[in-house]
């Protein structure tokens, strides 16, 4: 763990060093994947000196400290939570004049960090911050050279902008500046494994949302391996970077076949199964997750209605799967959680999977689940267990 005494900037902030105690040890964790370690994250290491050597992004964290106090305790626009934000407006007011560190990494980091927090409660202030974003990316001429300068600052300002795009439409636009898919080695499953897992290819899936299928799994592989995200294929890049860029080819890949085919539908199907899967990784994130979830899960249950009426419709794991992720998506909704169950019930018995352990390998023939956290399947499929068994 990071120590603050040891690190932090000379504040007379009230309360700065049980702030900043507080964003280190209960808000970074948020930030990050399950079983992430913040002492070894890439994001942490690389985001930690920028806030030390800026007093706008120094004070925008405290704020992040302050919000996530005030949701624990049920209260909001505080007394302390107005002064910093004063505070942040003041010398972000400032930095925006200034023609060298107007558009440095530190205060984009800030501004995107502010629009972050503004997300859900202060859409007017987001609009704004995310202008200014585009704006400074534009200065600094593009994602690219930000990204050669600092990754971290990077990413904070993709997942604002995919997050800010979700929360207003949903549609195809121009790639914002995406990572190059990796090469990923075909030798990485033993091969007892690989002949097990399910070939994408023979469900009719177009071929570029089968290629991020294989990715994602790649991915999960490599994540439930090592925890800390330390292999040395993921070492180079950040794990919120690596999703970013999953994420964002998702949501501008679509099928090229008609509308209402099956190659459509399943590859709708699999493509909002795939952002859904991606999202519960994060899912304990200090930017709430659930509206985007649900929004999806929405158009995956389209896209899985859509095969499920089809007389082409047979049970197969990757239906299960699919199932399945609409089925955690939706936990807390329980009338769309029903039509999940009860659909994932039906395909289990179809399949004969009659045991956690076997829904559980069945799920894994497509993509490893205990690259997140494993315990929400395991309450979704005891519960379709109990179905298939009455």
């Amino acid at each position: 763990m990071l120590d603050p005494f040891d690190t932090q900037r000379q504040s007379k902030f009230p309360k700065a060093d049980q702030l900043l105690h507080h964003y280190l040890s209960a808000v970074i964790p948020k930030l990050l994947p399950a079983g992430c370690r913040p002492e070894t994250s890439p994001l942490v290491l690389g985001w930690w000196p920028l806030v030390q050597s800026d007093d706008l992004l120094f004070y925008t964290v405290l704020l992040a400290s302050i919000f996530d106090l005030e949701w624990q305790n049920g209260k909001s626009n505080t007394c302390l939570s107005e002064t910093c934000m004063k505070v942040c407006l003041h010398l972000l007011k400032e930095r925006v004049r200034d023609p060298v560190y107007g558009a440095r990494n530190q205060t984009i980091g800030a501004v995107a960090t502010l629009a972050s927090l503004a997300y859900g409660t202060n859409m007017t202030a987001m609009k704004t911050h995310i202008a200014g974003l585009k704006k400074m990316v534009e200065i600094r001429g593009g994602m690219g050279n930000i990204r050669s300068s600092s990754p971290v600052t990077a990413v904070a300002v993709l997942w604002v902008l995919f997050r800010f795009k979700f929360g207003f439409q949903f549609r195809s636009e121009e790639p914002i500046d995406l990572y190059d898919p990796p090469q990923w080695p075909l030798e990485i499953f033993e091969p007892a494994q690989a002949v097990s897992l399910v070939d994408f290819n023979t469900y009719g899936i177009c071929k570029r949302v089968s290629d991020i299928l294989l990715e994602i799994r790649y991915l999960s592989h490599f994540s439930a391996q090592s925890h800390d995200i330390a292999s040395p294929i993921l070492e180079a890049r950040d794990i919120h970077g690596k999703a970013y860029s999953i994420l964002q080819r998702l949501l501008q890949t679509k099928s090229d076949a008609d509308p209402g085919s099956h190659t459509t539908c399943i590859t709708e199907c699999c493509r909002f199964a795939a952002m859904i899967f991606l999202l519960l990784a994060f899912e304990n994130q200090y930017l709430n997750q659930t509206l985007l979830v649900n929004f999806l899960a929405h158009k995956l249950r389209s896209s899985l209605e859509s095969i499920i009426s089809c007389s082409l419709n047979e049970s197969n794991k990757l239906l299960v799967w699919s199932l399945s992720v609409g089925g955690i998506a939706v936990l807390n909704l329980p009338t769309e959680r029903d039509w999940f169950v009860s659909h994932l019930a039906e395909s289990a018995a179809e399949l004969n999977l009659k045991s956690w352990d076997e829904m559980k390998s069945c799920l894994e023939e497509v993509i490893r689940i205990d690259a997140i956290d494993a315990y929400p399947f395991g309450q979704l499929l005891e519960e379709v267990i109990s179905m298939t068994l009455v």
